[in-house]
């Protein structure tokens, strides 16, 4: 069995709501996938990587706010993710020992979906994504993100998260 930790309120919801103007509009969105570009079954959602080296003040934020409780001196890179209606993301794994993860919407209601769902042989976990919630996972894990259902309202861009996740061994 995977490591998977749940951890509620680790980042207050007004801090999300002062933090979430960047994530919408200072923040570079680009065209991501879990699979190789030529994979003619790519699922294509919004994403945004940024390695450790030019991490921002936001993300340097979220690193100190780790720093509390756990060793970030080997977490190389962070993966913004924006799950929109109709998205279809595929299951994936990430690079390194653990990812940790954050749910960035200041507002969400857990009938909108977009929970994360983990799966291993027989094993299937789904997280709601919850304002403030912090998960951190073995990132051997097959997970992934799910699009956000048709109740979720026009004025909420999606369900975003930010990974911070380990280098590999070795690098």
């Amino acid at each position: 069995m995977y490591r998977l930790d749940i951890l509620d309120d680790y980042i207050s919801v007004d801090i999300l709501k002062n933090l979430e103007p960047k994530f919408l509009q200072v923040k570079p969105w680009y065209f991501g996938c879990d699979t190789p570009w030529e994979d003619p079954n790519r699922k294509i959602t919004l994403a945004h990587v940024i390695h450790r080296e030019s991490f921002t003040p936001v993300e340097k934020y979220f690193i100190k706010e780790l720093g509390k409780n756990f060793d970030t001196n080997n977490i190389g890179r962070c993966y913004y993710n924006c799950f929109r209606k109709c998205d279809d993301p595929g299951f994936h794994t990430d690079p390194g020992g653990c990812t940790y993860m954050f749910y960035l919407n200041h507002e969400w209601d857990e009938s909108w979906g977009g929970h994360t769902e983990f799966k291993n042989d027989n094993i299937m976990e789904r997280v709601a994504p919850k304002p403030g919630r912090l998960i951190i996972f073995d990132a051997r894990w097959n997970h992934r993100g799910t699009e956000p259902s048709s109740l979720m309202p026009d004025r909420v861009v999606g369900r975003m998260s930010i990974a911070f996740q380990e280098r590999h061994e070795g690098n």
